[in-house]
């Protein structure tokens, strides 16, 4: 982060405070964490960057199930899955499918399918 915030290298300095939030939510530092994972997220965007998007977002989905926050995480994985859609991103998508059923399991939403269908689609 410090070379690509000396080189101007808004990009890259903001995919470091997302992932630097990250490993610090995965630490026990989840409030700092996620509102760092937020503001890195929103600062690629700013860039114009779309790729990976789906995946940030859910794994800010997988951090809000570890700390127990179902609905911001239901909601992350909603735009997840729109951003997979809109840009046609599936490298990830087992995993968005995996997090999504393990929502489901702490709460269902209504309209949407029951866990079992997003873990089979995960293994698809």
């Amino acid at each position: 982060m410090k070379v690509s915030e000396e080189q101007g290298f808004v990009l890259w300095f903001a995919l470091g405070m997302f992932y630097r939030g990250w490993a610090l939510a995965n630490l026990g530092q989840h409030g700092e964490g996620v509102a760092l994972m937020k503001k890195g997220l929103a600062s690629y965007r700013a860039t114009g960057a779309e790729l990976g998007h789906s995946y940030c977002l859910t794994l800010l989905a997988e951090i809000c199930l570890a700390t127990g926050d179902i609905e911001e995480g239901h909601d992350f994985i909603a735009q997840a899955a729109e951003a997979a859609n809109r840009h046609n991103d599936r490298f990830y998508a087992s995993e968005l499918y995996r997090v999504r059923g393990e929502l489901l399991l702490k709460k269902s939403i209504a309209g949407e399918r029951d866990p079992e269908h997003w873990f089979l689609m995960a293994v698809d």
